[in-house]
């Protein structure tokens, strides 16, 4: 930690000015931007008065020009855009009026981008902004040092986990470091999103996962596994009670593995029960944290039916703290995709998790991905009929999902063996990819352009689920109309995704356009529902980007 600023630097802070971006397609959706909190928080608490943070959320405030015209008044040492997956353009635009205005100011700040776009495509991003610096991975330690190299006490290339271009248009690369002291986010927005945009509010308790599933690329960004030493149990709890304290009643946290140490997520709960903190809150772990098939190395002196029972037991005791959801990894039905995914659970290891879960009286929510590039039409009915069976295609991110491959994942890999792997997606992140069975390929060109078509719109009604139903205090009816309504679109896209499947199981050369008529009218009667509803009332309508979106589809046909 550095020693207090001198007082040459309290005359003259460092100027830091952070903008997070959005995408467009989950713009229905509102949730703060807590990376950026995070950095915030973590400058204020490195040097105290010896620097100046702002934080504008395009969420907020998003109108471009005057966030320029904010930039150049203000007049950063540095600025700092979170680049989220799909606002590539929207940057573009940023920094387009933010040049145009610059001519008038001699000072131009230094342009740092992070997030998921930065980290995975630090190359292609340096093709559209050669004049910025790319940070990579978690980016604590990356802001700090370039605080420092203002002050003249590092070089830029001492910087760690940044890409950039030196004066002769060659690339540097620097070494990630990890996170080695945590302070809490600053949350200079976390208010206005909440009160505002009725967004959900986020937090961590620890980072990375000791998964290998193949799909995921958490490990290139943490790099490595999971990690909670800079998240001590007392201070997870208490960054929850100051939460608490600002008003706020539901809680999600972003950890990718909530439970990757079991007995720290028991002391998590036992401390928030102490405190009596009246404050709910969602996970996400995995489902062999829940229940396990064999016991794992760490387990001593246990059996593995000790072991499963002090699984439930951790898990019911965080129910008692204030735990309604959570959401595991599922991604399939069936055995064989189970294992290409790397999964370390099998399809009964994912049924026994989600009935303890429900039992003890947990929500549960889950990733699925039954669509993918090299897999068969079998297959994909085995994860239809496991879906049908849990009834976990309700609560699922969706039961269309198509395998996105991702820079960084193990994924990458088996496609090009296949060789089945194209171009990177236009979002810099993900490639464009062929499939290996012709039937999965009609399968999944169906349920792409149902995904997309209604992205917006139902990725901003899962939002609002998310936040009406997970605090159980509420006595509205929101929660339930919005529940239902989400409900039945599932339903619907369910029994659209088993009509094709069967069909082309039958008959591979089939047809499917006088039954797509047919659900598309459907799924264009409960759009209309949908904005009944809001006029009604029972939507949340404080950021008007679901009713928009629905809008959108009625009036575009």
């Amino acid at each position: 930690m550095n020693m207090p600023s001198p007082e040459s630097d309290l005359l003259n802070p460092i100027k830091v000015f952070f903008v997070s971006t959005f995408s467009g397609k989950h713009g229905a959706a509102i949730g703060e931007s807590l990376g950026v909190e995070v950095l915030a928080g973590h400058l204020l608490g490195e040097f105290g008065n010896s620097v100046n943070v702002d934080h504008v959320d395009l969420q907020l405030d998003p109108d471009i020009n005057k966030l320029a015209e904010c930039v150049e008044e203000k007049s950063p040492d540095i600025l700092g855009i979170s680049l989220k997956i799909g606002a590539v353009e929207q940057a573009q635009e940023l920094m387009d009026a933010i040049r145009a205005l610059s001519l008038t100011n001699e000072k131009q700040p230094i342009v740092v981008m992070g997030g998921a776009v930065p980290s995975f495509a630090a190359l292609p991003l340096l093709k559209l902004f050669p004049d910025a610096i790319m940070a990579r991975g978690e980016g604590e330690s990356t802001i700090e040092a370039l605080v420092e190299m203002i002050r003249g006490i590092v070089n830029l290339d001492q910087v760690p986990g940044i890409t950039y271009l030196d004066g002769g248009g060659k690339v540097v690369e620097t070494k990630k470091s990890h996170l080695s002291h945590r302070y809490f986010p600053a949350r200079i927005t976390t208010k206005r999103i909440m009160n505002e945009l009725g967004g959900v509010v986020w937090a961590e308790t620890s980072r990375g996962c000791d998964g290998y599933c193949t799909f995921c690329s958490v490990r290139e960004i943490h790099n490595g596994g999971f990690s909670c030493e800079s998240f001590p149990v007392e201070s997870v709890v208490d960054e929850l009670q100051g939460l608490s304290k600002l008003g706020v009643k539901i809680v999600s946290y972003t950890d990718d593995d909530f439970c990757g140490d079991q007995e720290r997520a028991l002391l998590i709960a036992e401390e928030i029960i102490e405190r009596k903190l009246d404050i709910k809150f969602t996970i996400s772990t995995r489902a062999d944290h829940v229940w396990a098939e064999k016991l794992p190395k760490s387990a001593v002196d246990a059996s593995l039916e000790e072991y499963n029972q002090r699984l439930r037991h951790i898990m019911a005791t965080l129910y008692r703290a204030g735990l309604t959801r959570v959401f595991i990894g599922l991604e399939s039905g069936s055995p064989s995709q189970l294992r290409r995914y790397g999964k370390q659970i099998s399809v009964n290891g994912n049924y026994k998790a989600i009935e303890i879960l429900r039992e003890i009286g947990i929500d549960v929510a889950a990733g699925f991905i039954p669509i993918d590039h090299v897999m068969t039409l079998e297959e994909l009915q085995e994860s239809l009929e496991f879906l049908r069976r849990t009834g976990m295609y309700l609560k699922v991110t969706n039961p269309l999902s198509v395998m996105r491959a991702q820079e960084g994942s193990p994924y990458l890999s088996l496609l090009r063996k296949n060789g089945l792997l194209g171009q990177r997606t236009k979002d810099l992140v993900f490639y464009e990819a062929g499939f290996k069975d012709q039937r999965v390929k009609k399968v999944a060109g169906i349920a792409d352009k149902w995904v997309n078509d209604i992205y917006e719109f139902i990725f901003g009604l899962k939002n609002e689920v998310a936040i009406t139903t997970s605090d159980k205090r509420s006595n509205s009816s929101k929660p339930e109309s919005a529940q239902k309504l989400l409900f039945d679109f599932r339903e619907l896209e369910m029994e659209m995704i088993e009509a094709v499947t069967s069909t082309l199981l039958r008959d591979g050369e089939a047809e499917f356009k006088i039954e797509m008529e047919s659900f598309l009218t459907s799924r264009e009667d409960l759009i209309r529902k949908a904005r009944e509803f809001a006029s009604d009332g029972l939507l949340d309508r404080r950021n008007g980007r679901l009713i928009q979106a629905a809008d959108n589809l009625l009036n575009h046909k």
